[in-house]
């Protein structure tokens, strides 16, 4: 379910079509840049690439190699995640699967004495997107420090300008100072 959740987010946030239902290591698709490739065709690509690194649970398949190979290409994309995290639409969608989990997880209990509630409803979902929200943010930081740049480094910059929780900011002061 919470993979269905992020896979809703991120069609939301970039407007990502078909990728959803690919396991992530299908998603990573090469870097064509060759004059025959085209603008659409790369395009697509980085936002599948994108979501493949967002999206990854151990990301040990390269996913970040992966989106670094498009650079400069992907900073205004990554600016976009890691100042904002989520777009509120994408939230929303987020908000009302997680709504539905803890439904189901009430449901559960009800017949499982044993089981334990993540919490009130309120809480539960908006831990998990708090969460969400940081991995985005977080992995934003990561990609533009390792993609380097005047863009990448006001992005991070700009970030650190709004309210984080502080093991977010920490990991974007960490991701400026590894900056290239």
């Amino acid at each position: 379910m919470v993979s269905r959740c992020r896979s809703l987010l991120f069609l939301l946030v970039l407007s990502c079509g078909a990728c959803a239902s690919q396991p992530a290591a299908s998603r990573l698709a090469p870097l064509d840049l060759s004059p025959g490739a085209g603008a659409a065709d790369t395009s697509e690509a980085a936002r599948k690439t994108l979501i493949a690194w967002f999206e990854c649970d151990e990301c040990s398949a390269g996913e970040l190699a992966a989106v670094t190979k498009f650079g400069q290409a992907v900073v205004p994309l990554l600016r976009e995640a890691v100042i904002a995290g989520t777009s509120s639409a994408g939230e929303q969608s987020l908000r009302q699967s997680l709504e539905e989990r803890w439904e189901a997880i009430h449901q559960y209990s009800q017949t499982h004495p044993y089981s334990t509630l993540p919490g009130t409803k309120d809480e539960f979902v908006n831990d998990s997107i708090a969460r969400f929200r940081a991995q985005y943010q977080i992995r934003a930081g990561t990609a533009l420090a390792k993609i380097g740049g005047n863009a990448a480094q006001a992005a991070l910059i700009e970030a650190l300008k709004h309210p984080l929780p502080p093991y977010v900011e920490k990991s974007l002061r960490g991701s400026l100072s590894k900056l290239k």
